[in-house]
């Protein structure tokens, strides 16, 4: 499973369309600010499950936070500001540590990470809306998960 995570386009579409293209994925999470741009992109790719959560810049109906499967595995996904990110990820992990994730998605920060920390993998995409756009691109293949930055 090919999985796209990007946060941050602040109204931006041409990064999510160019990540879209790049990485073919079978799934699109995006983790705030710029929801409403993220989602019209979703309306001419049917064939990608999309997933949104709001931002703290948003005002969509989207929940804060979610938690889904993807190929028997645990994801939980948020923009960020909830847990303070901006101060550190304490809160976060320990969030994810208590849903039992094997990713923990978000953005806020508009600077990307990608760190294995207490058996999960936390990942911010950056920021698809900055002078240097970036996104995540994640494949789960059986039982191995790979994580990535890329630059657009």
């Amino acid at each position: 499973m090919r999985i796209v995570v990007m946060s941050d386009c602040h109204g931006r579409t041409l990064p999510i369309e160019q990540a879209i293209e790049r990485s073919n994925p079978d799934v699109f999470i995006y983790c705030g600010d710029g929801t409403e741009k993220a989602e019209e992109v979703s309306f001419y790719n049917q064939d990608i499950k999309f997933y949104f959560v709001k931002g703290n810049c948003d005002f969509s109906e989207y929940p804060i936070e979610q938690e889904i499967k993807l190929a028997g595995k645990t994801v939980f996904f948020t923009h960020g500001h909830k847990y303070s990110v901006k101060s550190g990820y304490n809160r976060l992990i320990e969030e994810g540590k208590r849903r039992n994730a094997d990713l923990v998605l978000f953005g806020h920060t508009h600077e990307a990470l990608n760190k294995y920390i207490d058996g999960m993998y936390l990942v911010n995409p950056g920021a698809g809306g900055m002078y240097h756009p970036t996104y995540a691109y994640i494949e789960i293949v059986g039982d191995d998960i790979v994580t990535n930055i890329v630059e657009l």
